[in-house]
């Protein structure tokens, strides 16, 4: 049902003319719905003709994040035998988010530009410490840690950009959508580590999980804050980190809970 409504208002919106704001709107709506529902999200052809770069940076955002799973399942005697071209993939699958990121028009774009580093940093450092733990001397840990710092600093760059004073509107709008994408992520990785602390043998990640947890959750609060004393930047920046760290709390639990299942299918 969700899809079909959101299907209609992409139709509907391509033939209605808008401003920048506008445009920034539907852009901050359609990352907030592909990050709670990206199961659903089955872009139009009219909804890609509009926001083809929005749409492509997802999509290769999703197949690296698939690249580094199936990394993740791979054995070492395979790692070893491919490691330049695995390296050589989740380099440009890297590098094809950045520059994606880069087309987006910066004045109407520079919220969405920092979410995409934003997401992409937690990525990659959740999964160098998930495949350092199966593959500690390989150099694809040491790609995905250089990687990380990358999009930190991108990120970083952005994040100043987009609380400047000359962008204070455009963050009234976006803050309110990443306030629940933000809240949306706590929530599930709270589901998720209750029901893994009741299967998983693995004390290391929930502990690591846990702290993520009370991390995130001390951010959203903070964010709350400066939000109601409307200081939009400082609520932007806390709403990031609680969102990465949120990220990377799930993507632990995620891959310790398929480990799991790996050694023990269900019968």
């Amino acid at each position: 049902m969700v899809s079909v409504k959101l299907y209609n208002f992409f139709e509907g919106a391509k033939s209605v003319q808008m401003n920048g704001n506008d445009k920034a709107r539907l852009r901050e709506f359609f990352l907030c719905y592909t990050r709670t529902y990206p199961q659903n999200f089955r872009p139009s052809v009219k909804f890609l003709s509009a926001f083809p770069v929005e749409v492509r940076a997802f999509q290769e955002i999703s197949q690296l994040l698939t690249v580094l799973r199936e990394l993740r399942d791979a054995t070492v005697q395979s790692v070893v035998a491919h490691a330049k071209i695995i390296g050589a993939k989740i380099q440009l699958g890297i590098e094809s988010i950045d520059t994606l990121a880069l087309k987006l028009e910066e004045k109407e774009c520079i919220c969405l530009r920092a979410g995409i580093h934003s997401h992409l940093e937690a990525l990659l450092k959740a999964y160098g410490k998930i495949l350092e733990n199966r593959f500690p001397d390989q150099a694809i840990c040491s790609i995905l840690e250089k990687g990380a710092n990358h999009e930190q600093q991108l990120r970083i760059e952005n994040e100043r950009k987009a609380i400047a004073k000359n962008n204070r509107e455009q963050l009234k709008f976006v803050i309110p959508g990443r306030f629940r994408i933000a809240k949306n992520e706590i929530v599930a990785l709270r589901d998720d580590f209750q029901q893994a602390r009741s299967s998983s043998n693995s004390h290391g990640s929930l502990t690591f999980s846990q702290n993520l947890l009370k991390e995130a959750e001390q951010l959203l609060g903070a964010a709350a804050v400066n939000l109601r004393g409307q200081s939009y930047g400082k609520a932007f920046v806390l709403l990031q980190k609680a969102h990465r760290s949120a990220d990377q709390g799930r993507l632990f639990l995620w891959s310790d809970l398929h480990n799991q299942l790996a050694q023990n299918p269900v019968s």
